[in-house]
């Protein structure tokens, strides 16, 4: 029979399964699970594959949270544009005014690209001309612009429901896959893992046992030797081996059970982890693919406006603004009118506005009393004017006057009382002229007023 300390030994697991072995499960947010399975939780199978899983939920809310900003651009941008499409749109303010749009209306961008090109491509490659396309109106313009306008806010529009329906949609999905599997960690592995603990457990305190029945026979046979006797039945060592025997096969069926449950979890991340690669990609190409799309409609939207805008007739527009006011604007044809030509006004050759007498005389006054020389002009209502030198300057005295009709002295006549003159043969031609106030004066006003005046000759004097 073999020794009972011997076949102890050779039963003896190398390696059981902690017995401070606990699992705790975090919160619902984090979707995982905390393991403290030794003084570094690092190794911890467990622990590793849960802040896996967090990692991915983290970054599916990242990808969220930024399309989610996206969006919100992407709203705000179809507004503007919707806000600018208003502005212009038909019947525009003042559109009246302007010359009737050349293009039809409803053309889509297709036709009007084609239009635009001028040419197409034939069944064997070749190009054929088409017929010039006729110059567009500045409404033209303005329609184009509205519709360039309209279509982005729309493909705006566009964009923000494809992330709401797909994008964000299959983010969160991802999302909640990560929380699922966390869950999973929490619940079944670490379920499996704590009755692997438990039958390690058991192992060791029987294997405890059996140490304890192999001592206390040792110790009844030394006993014996001396004549001791037995005071309690010992434990049988071989019915406790049959039960480590037990124990043991138990705990090496939880432990490979818990290791094939670790191996085909891992294998079901690694292949969650190619998805969710795969998936990610697939969702920002997606997204990416639209906004292509998008931007080309732009780009032909953009040279349609452009188009649009080369063929422009720069004259048309004002040649129908004349065609419809021509009867009340100016003709370039129309002679110019003069004073001489086509002057007439009442009163124009009334005896009352004539000229009696003009030409040159001098006048004493100023600072210093001194002779200053003026153009004088004696009217048929009685009145000599006086005025400065600088006027009358020309070949057409009257007109000169006219433009500057405004005279130094004015003297009526009929007020007036002609005083000495110089005799003749006397060294200068002059006469005094003294002209009284109607109002009679008052105190600080003078009753009359005396002008010398000089002519050049004794004949204009006395003339």
């Amino acid at each position: 029979m073999a020794n009972p300390t011997t076949a102890a030994t050779e039963l003896e697991p190398t390696e059981t399964m902690p017995a401070d072995t606990s699992v705790l499960s975090s919160d619902d947010e984090a979707g995982g699970v905390q393991l403290t399975g030794g003084d570094d939780n690092n190794t911890d199978p467990l622990r590793l594959f849960s802040d896996r899983l967090r990692s991915w939920k983290t970054l599916s809310k990242q990808l969220i949270a930024y399309y989610e900003e996206i969006r919100q651009q992407e709203l705000a941008s179809a507004k503007g544009y919707a806000r600018a499409a208003a502005v212009v749109r038909p019947p525009w303010r003042q559109s009246n005014a302007f010359r009737p749009a050349v293009l039809a209306v409803g053309s889509s961008s297709s036709d009007a690209a084609e239009a635009d090109n001028g040419k197409k491509e034939g069944e064997e490659g070749e190009t054929a001309e088409q017929e010039a396309p006729p110059p567009t109106a500045i409404a033209d313009l303005i329609h184009t612009l509205y519709v360039a306008a309209k279509e982005a806010s729309e493909q705006r529009e566009r964009s923000a429901r494809a992330i709401t329906d797909q994008t964000i949609k299959e983010l969160n999905r991802l999302r909640l896959e990560c929380k699922r599997r966390g869950r999973e960690v929490a619940k079944e592995l670490a379920g499996v893992r704590q009755k692997a603990s438990k039958a390690g457990d058991q192992t060791k305190s029987q294997l405890v046992s059996l140490e304890r029945a192999c001592e206390a026979q040792r110790q009844l046979q030394t006993a014996r030797k001396v004549g001791q006797e037995e005071r309690a039945l010992p434990a049988d060592p071989w019915l406790i081996k049959l039960d480590v025997q037990r124990s043991l096969e138990k705990q090496f069926a939880k432990e490979n059970r818990y290791q094939q449950a670790l191996v085909s979890y891992q294998q079901s991340l690694a292949a969650f982890e190619t998805s969710a690669v795969q998936s990610i990609a697939s969702t920002v190409n997606n997204y990416n693919e639209l906004r292509l799309k998008d931007i080309e409609a732009q780009m032909a939207l953009l040279r349609r406006v452009h188009t649009t805008a080369e063929r422009q007739d720069r004259d048309a527009e004002f040649g129908h603004f004349y065609e419809q006011h021509a009867a009340h604007l100016p003709n370039a044809d129309t002679p110019l009118r003069s004073m001489t030509a086509t002057a007439a006004y009442p009163c124009l050759d009334d005896p009352w506005t004539s000229t009696v007498r003009m030409g040159r005389l001098e006048r004493k006054g100023g600072l210093l009393n001194t002779w200053r020389e003026c153009r004088a002009v004696l009217s048929a209502a009685g009145y000599l004017y006086c005025f400065p030198i600088s006027s009358g300057i020309g070949a057409d005295e009257q007109t000169d006057l006219a433009q500057n009709p405004s005279p130094d002295v004015s003297i009526y006549l009929a007020h007036c009382t002609l005083g000495a003159h110089s005799v003749e043969g006397a060294a200068e031609n002059s006469f005094e002229i003294t002209e009284r106030a109607v109002d009679g004066g008052g105190l600080f006003r003078k009753s009359h007023h005396r002008y010398q005046i000089r002519a050049a000759t004794r004949d204009d004097m006395l003339a």
